[in-house]
């Protein structure tokens, strides 16, 4: 049974959590259109759960770097995983932009969903909700993505606007 999306927006990432523990993936996201107050939003989430925090955009390159790109893509999974290491005491993930890399062959969202079955996530996501769906970048952008969204939210925005 779908659920209403505004039954998932949360106002705290605490109340998130407490909506996710029983769902089979154990996910809150971050979604906004400011990199600024997103990276903000998620120092804070980490500092106040006592969960480590990655930043995907620089530790999933890394662990990338030897690879031709179709051994990239082959490594893909393995080195998001790696990555984001242990999730028992929960994770927060930040710089998930690379996780919408086209030639990584990662369709983001669910991904995101597959690593909080391991365990509990709290990752941020440039873009916005759209219509019970959640989405990055424009219709066209080759990094463009529209999933069914049904893990609670946090709507992270810039004070004073949208920010960059």
């Amino acid at each position: 049974m779908a659920v209403s999306v505004e039954r998932l927006r949360v106002a705290s990432v605490n109340e998130g959590i407490a909506l996710a523990a029983n769902s089979d993936a154990r996910l809150v996201l971050l979604i906004g259109g400011s990199v600024h107050a997103l990276r903000r939003a998620a120092d804070q989430a980490a500092a106040d759960l006592g969960w480590r925090e990655v930043d995907l955009n620089a530790d999933l390159a890394l662990r990338l770097l030897p690879f031709t790109a179709q051994e990239r893509r082959d490594e893909a999974w393995d080195a998001l995983e790696v990555a984001v290491g242990s999730q028992d005491a929960g994770v927060v993930l930040t710089g998930t932009n690379i996780l919408f890399e086209p030639t990584l062959g990662y369709r983001p969202y669910e991904a995101l969903r597959r690593l909080a079955r391991r365990g509990p996530i709290v990752a941020s996501w440039f873009g916005s909700v759209e219509g019970g769906q959640v989405v990055h970048a424009h219709l066209g952008h080759p990094e463009h993505v529209r999933a069914r969204l049904d893990v609670p939210f946090v709507s992270v925005e810039e004070p004073g606007g949208v920010g960059w």
